[in-house]
């Protein structure tokens, strides 16, 4: 059994703070880039620039006005509030990360920063996988083991709300992850198939994925999330992942507000998918079983209402449910198996 180490009351503080203060970001309230003037036929013309990756992009927002030059020095003191704000937040972030022994590369944070705030976890995408596993130490107060962090993949699950609470005008999602680098390509469809669910970052293993939950008889087959205008593999099992999703603080740059699975859900859903995985996956299925074991030893210590209550909700499920997590408990040592609700 593997219980990782309390994080001392200092850094627990420091993850406070920063949960706090990033749970308050809106989307689009991150107030990167700046102002450019360019003179055209003799007038001036104002544009709004940031950096996509390597590109810089301008987005036209008129001619120069003694109207728009009082909005321009408004959005700039607040563009400055803003920066001094963000750098206590870095502060706090790489404070954290040092305490914690967490190391988050550049480009996985790029990533999840430019989805949040694009606004897909208000509106109903959840950060599931690895990286979700990785909120979950600062959030519970431990250290995770360094090799249980790492993966090359980032994946995201539609939940059930994000088809009617997504705007018309949202940002696709392939676009969103098109625009932190160029470098990333959507995966062509799968043969038989006619709908996308991946990007991939040329020439580099690192794979963004939507996941949705399957529709019955449909397992593992791509969907298309309107909301999203692109699809998601459909994954069974998943819709009892994603009930209940907690907000967490993503530990890069400084601090990305996410939503992710209930620690508990997480650690008997990854039971299911250990017990679901065929026989070419079994490294994966150890991987699983190591961050369920991790999980359910220090919910056992430090919450055990919540591992019992998702043991629990499992019964809500069709039958299958429960006999693939009792199947996937199995594989756990004896003194973690011994820590599962009783009638588990």
């Amino acid at each position: 059994m593997f219980l990782g180490p309390k994080i001392t009351l200092p850094v627990a503080t420091l993850y406070a703070e920063l949960h706090d203060r990033s749970e308050l970001d809106q989307p689009g309230s991150r107030r990167e880039g700046g102002f450019a003037a360019k003179r055209i036929a003799g007038r001036i013309y104002w544009y709004r620039q940031i950096w996509l990756g390597p590109v810089r992009q301008q987005k036209a927002i008129g001619p120069e006005t003694p109207e728009l030059l009082s909005w321009i020095a408004q959005e700039r003191e607040k563009t400055a509030a803003w920066q001094q704000q963000r750098k206590r937040r870095q502060e706090l972030c790489r404070a954290l990360k040092a305490g914690l022994g967490m190391k988050v590369e550049a480009l996985f944070g790029r990533v999840i920063a430019r989805l949040s705030d694009n606004g897909i976890f208000e509106r109903g995408a959840i950060l599931i996988g690895t990286h979700a596993y990785g909120c979950y130490g600062p959030m519970l107060g431990r250290r995770l083991p360094a090799q249980s962090l790492t993966t090359q993949d980032i994946d995201i699950a539609a939940g059930d709300t994000i088809a009617v609470a997504a705007p018309e005008a949202a940002t696709p999602f392939a676009k969103i992850i098109e625009d932190v680098d160029p470098a990333f390509f959507i995966v062509p469809a799968r043969v038989g198939a006619v709908i996308s669910h991946a990007l991939k970052y040329k020439g580099g293993e690192v794979r963004v994925e939507l996941l949705a939950p399957a529709e019955p008889g449909r397992e593992w087959q791509p969907r298309l999330i309107q909301a999203l205008a692109f699809g998601a593999q459909g994954v069974p099992y998943l819709d009892y992942l994603l009930n209940a999703p907690v907000r967490a603080t993503y530990l890069h740059d400084d601090g990305i507000s996410v939503m992710v699975p209930d620690p508990a859900r997480f650690a008997l859903h990854k039971l299911i998918v250990a017990a679901n995985r065929d026989a070419g996956a079994q490294a994966k299925a150890r991987k699983d079983i190591f961050q369920a074991a991790a999980l359910i030893a220090i919910l056992a210590e430090d919450r055990p209402d919540d591992l019992a209550r998702a043991a629990a909700s499992l019964r809500e499920y069709p039958a299958a449910y429960l006999s693939l997590a009792r199947k996937g408990a199995r594989l756990l040592d004896d003194e973690t198996r011994a820590l599962l609700p009783e009638g588990f």
